[in-house]
């Protein structure tokens, strides 16, 4: 397990931290032809991320939304 620049372990430091990894839903990708597959927003073009930048804008609200859930149901102590 490694180490902080303070020399401590990070389970000490943070000891009721989860990490929650999570399956993005399937979308439209507009930078593979259409092609349907997991992620968290649509974009254009992988070479310049700010071109057409509101492809991104309704995947990016409900991806947000969706881990803001999870946050605040672990917080409340449900499994939601």
């Amino acid at each position: 397990m490694s180490r902080t620049s303070s020399d401590e372990m990070r389970p000490q430091l943070f000891p009721g931290m989860k990490f929650v990894l999570l399956t993005a839903k399937k979308r439209w990708a507009t930078v593979y032809n259409r092609a349907v597959i997991n992620r968290c927003f649509d974009n254009y073009s992988m070479e310049n991320p700010s071109e057409r930048e509101e492809l991104q804008l309704d995947g990016l609200r409900e991806s947000g939304a969706f881990v803001r859930r999870i946050i605040l149901g672990r917080s409340e102590g449900s499994n939601a």
